[in-house]
């Protein structure tokens, strides 16, 4: 609707007609649009006229005719009656459109033991107290492939991913887990009253028979409200809340900043890098290129010479390995998996692979697991060691100066 001042004393509205009457046909309502315009002006040796439109909408009247009026004006034209906007013969279909009736789709939620057919069952069930015994219930669980992750995944200004949740910027968030086997699950109930409607229809393609079952976190969490257990299982978001651990270790301890500020562009990549949603080599070599900038390459190397003693010449990572040595840590275990990292990175994530990022995988015997599967062990490698040198760094120094 678009709103104008008209003169003095009146406005110019304008309505889009689609919505108008898309509405109108949700509410089961016509609209009566009432008409009576006059306008006085001069006009010499002018006859009357009278004309009218009459159809099953329409009723005007339209008479023009010399007549004295205030201000001196000796002729006026006037129209009035009605018209009747009707509405669509059916509601739009727009799925987000709260005018009209929701529309609830049925999910896989197991199999028939008997014929082996799937079986499927609304989105729209009512909560636990309310469930009818033998019926599904807002706890039904539900499975989709994790492929069904990957288009919020590549859009990280608007949707943030990780192991347990997805938000939509600030107009709505999923309770998510990813389970034993690797697929999405979610609650039955929450399908309804967390997923849009508009959403529903990308799930439905993606809704896979049951496997795996429920994770034991999302059961002590969910079904025995345990909301403090702990939750060990790699996650990005794990890995960034270590790296922020890690920098504020080292600003208590000495008073600077181990990691440099990311440009706009790669901040937002790295804060929306999540597990990869399938298995493809190339999310993998995307994600460890992303990965490494905001954890390898944004290591700011003077302050790792300064605190190393080391040579202007040395490298962040060799400063890094010679520092986390000089206060008695394993720099095998502490610095080896970022030195993975970096070589994943450099031997065939943003290059052509070769024998180093074979033997490097090898190495790690990894070569029996799917891409995904390597990003997976690889996030949990450096997110534990960023903690175990957070813990080192804590133990090993005093407070720097006004901390």
């Amino acid at each position: 609707m678009q709103t104008s001042r008209f003169g003095d004393d009146g406005y110019d509205v304008q309505v889009d007609a689609v919505y108008l009457r898309r509405y109108l046909a949700a509410r089961g309502m016509s609209l009566i649009v009432q008409h009576r315009h006059t306008v006085w002006t001069d006009l010499d040796d002018v006859d009357r006229i009278d004309l009218e439109i009459r159809s099953n909408t329409t009723i005007i009247d339209y008479c023009a005719t010399p007549m004295s009026g205030l201000g001196g004006n000796n002729f006026f034209a006037d129209v009035h009656g009605k018209h009747v906007i009707r509405p669509f013969d059916r509601v739009g279909e727009g799925p987000d459109d709260k005018l009209r009736p929701e529309k609830f789709q049925e999910f896989i939620i197991g199999t028939d033991p008997t014929t082996g057919d799937v079986v499927r069952w609304t989105c729209d069930v009512p909560y636990l107290e309310h469930s009818k015994p033998g019926e599904p219930n807002y706890l039904t669980p539900v499975y989709f492939d994790t492929d069904v992750l990957t288009r919020y995944r590549e859009d990280t200004a608007t949707y943030v991913l990780s192991r347990t949740r997805l938000w939509c910027l600030d107009l709505w968030g999923l309770d998510i887990d990813i389970n034993d086997v690797g697929l999405v699950q979610l609650w039955l109930g929450d399908i309804k009253r967390q997923l849009p409607e508009s959403e529903r229809e990308h799930w439905l393609v993606h809704n896979v028979v049951p496997r795996g079952g429920v994770t034991e976190i999302r059961y002590r969490r969910d079904v025995l409200n345990q909301w403090g257990v702990e939750d060990p299982r790699p996650d990005v978001g794990n890995l960034r809340r270590a790296r922020a651990k890690l920098n504020a270790a080292v600003v208590a301890a000495h008073g600077v900043e181990l990691y440099r500020q990311l440009g706009e562009y790669d901040q937002q990549e790295f804060d929306g890098l999540s597990l990869c949603t399938n298995s493809s080599a190339s999310q993998r070599d995307l994600s460890i290129v992303v990965l490494t900038k905001g954890v390898v390459d944004a290591l700011d190397v003077k302050v790792l010479r300064k605190l190393a003693d080391a040579d202007k010449s040395e490298a962040s990572l060799n400063c890094l390995q010679a520092w986390i040595g000089s206060l008695g840590g394993d720099t095998d275990e502490l610095c080896g998996p970022l030195r993975l990292l970096q070589t994943m990175r450099s031997t065939g994530s943003a290059h052509l692979k070769g024998s180093k990022y074979d033997a490097a995988i090898a190495g790690e015997g990894w070569g029996s697991l799917s891409p995904d599967k390597q990003f997976q062990q690889l996030v949990h490698r450096v997110t534990t060691a960023l903690d175990e040198i957070t813990k080192l760094i804590s133990s090993s120094s005093t407070p720097a100066e006004g901390n």
